[in-house]
């Protein structure tokens, strides 16, 4: 069970990057999108033992086989050093709009 709610959070999380690459590239914005943001929601959830809407670490590392490695991947995430990652840590950030990208790369380039 623990081998199979770590999948999930590997898969969604891909799944979102994936997605993100394709939304900056002028994707669609919905969709896959959506969806990969309903996962990382879903396994977000399945994560948090005690349904406070928060994770610490022991939920975190918690079933993964290099738990030295999961502890720095927990403080990777955890942006405000709280010692806890709301949703918005645990998913990556989203991706500006392809036409913001587009803007930023032409305002540099000038």
């Amino acid at each position: 069970m623990k081998r199979f709610v770590i999948g999930i959070v590997v898969l969604g999380i891909v799944g979102l990057l994936a997605t993100g690459e394709a939304t900056a590239k002028g994707g669609k914005k919905g969709g896959k999108r959506a969806e990969a943001a309903a996962a990382a929601a879903a396994t977000y959830k399945s994560l948090d033992k005690n349904g406070d809407g928060k994770l610490t670490c022991d939920e975190f590392t918690s079933g993964k086989k290099d738990a030295q490695d999961a502890g720095q991947q927990f403080k990777a995430l955890d942006k405000n050093a709280d010692g806890t990652l709301s949703l918005d840590e645990f998913a990556p950030p989203k991706v500006k709009s392809a036409d913001k990208v587009k803007k930023n790369k032409k305002t540099k380039s000038q």
